[in-house]
Formats: structure tokens, C-alpha cells, sequence
């Protein structure tokens, strides 16, 4: 029974302390392909409709060229796929209207910067439309103004019209959920003595 009430004071505190999560002091987002093995090597394009970077308590899109972010691709397939249009706000579209590499190298990257440093709740990535679906699947890494990785997902699964988000950890919810473990593994100990 002091085993329950335990883990229910634990749940209990988990939803009523859970914040918004948010990374802070975000400059950068850089998308590149998974490279998982099921894509042949040969098909690796990496090609990106839209990425969205949802701002912590406004909800706006930092990602967007009107909000100041600029792009750049490490190379593009043509002039009409350039990196500008992965931040265009064209959510879902199809070839030429996105960002395709000119190579299918891994190291081919969509690199974002946003006009200043912001906290980001979100990102999210929308692949292409009407083709080639089995090759939206990125690694995504978020570096900060000193240009240190703070924080990095890898093999998401952008394929469709809905596209994939982000969903930054929460710090605070972790934390209280691991003293919560600690506690019922506590109580747990004295109940064998």
C-alpha cells in the first residue's frame, strides 16, 4: 500500500509541476540525411519542404525568411531547389519548391540560422510531396550561439503531409519522474528488511 501511495504522489506531482519544455539560446538547425540502411546509397538525396522552428511562448515560426532566418544547403540539385525554400512557409511541397542536395554524400546538410538567439518549444520538418517519400528520414542537430550541440534527434520520420516534430525533453518532468523512481525503489528496500 506505501508502495501505491508513493507512486501515486509521484504521478500526481509529475502533471501538476510539468512546464513547456524549451531549448534556450537556439542560433542553428542543421538537417541532414539519416543514411539508414534501407535507403540504397545511391538514393540518399536529402530533400526538406519546409523546416519550422515554433517559438517558446508566441508559438511563431523562427525558421521562416521573414523572420530574419537565412538558409544555406551544401549544394542544391538545381537553381529552383534552393535552400530558400525550405523556409519559404510552404509546409508540404513538391520538387522544385524545396530544398534538394546535389549529391546523396551524408555529409550533404540543410544548415538554418535564425535571425537572433531564441528558445524554441518545437521543430518540426515536412519532407517532399509526390515523390521519393522513403528518403524523408533526418538527423537533426540544434547548436547554440557558441556553436555547441545542445541538442540532437536522429532517424525522424518526415514522410507525409504531416511531416515530423520535434518534441524537446522536459527537464523538469525527467527529473521529478527519476525521484519519484528513487523513491518507490526506497521504500521498496525497506519493506524487505
Amino acid at each position: 500500500m506505501k508502495i501505491l501511495k508513493t507512486l501515486f504522489a509521484g504521478i500526481f506531482l509529475l502533471g501538476v509541476t510539468s512546464a513547456n519544455a524549451t531549448l534556450i539560446d537556439v542560433k542553428t538547425i542543421i538537417v541532414q540525411h539519416s543514411g539508414i540502411s534501407t535507403i540504397p546509397t545511391n538514393q540518399r538525396w536529402l530533400q526538406i519542404s519546409e523546416v519550422v522552428a515554433s517559438e517558446t511562448g508566441t508559438g511563431a515560426d523562427l525558421a521562416l525568411a521573414s523572420a530574419g532566418a537565412t538558409a544555406s544547403g551544401t549544394g542544391n540539385w538545381n537553381a529552383a531547389s534552393n535552400p530558400n525554400n525550405a523556409i519559404d512557409g510552404i509546409t508540404y511541397a513538391a520538387f522544385p519548391g524545396i530544398y534538394h542536395s546535389n549529391s546523396t554524400s551524408l555529409s550533404e546538410a540543410l544548415t538554418i540560422t535564425l535571425a537572433v538567439p531564441s528558445s524554441l518549444d518545437f521543430i518540426s520538418i515536412f519532407g517532399r510531396q509526390g515523390c521519393c517519400e522513403y528518403r524523408d528520414i533526418y538527423n537533426v542537430t540544434v547548436l547554440n550561439t557558441s556553436g555547441d550541440t545542445i541538442f540532437r534527434a536522429t532517424n525522424l520520420d518526415a514522410a507525409g503531409a504531416a511531416g515530423t516534430s520535434i518534441a524537446v525533453p522536459e527537464p523538469a518532468s525527467i527529473a521529478i519522474l527519476g525521484l519519484g523512481l528513487v523513491a518507490l525503489g526506497a521504500t521498496r528496500r525497506t519493506m524487505k528488511i
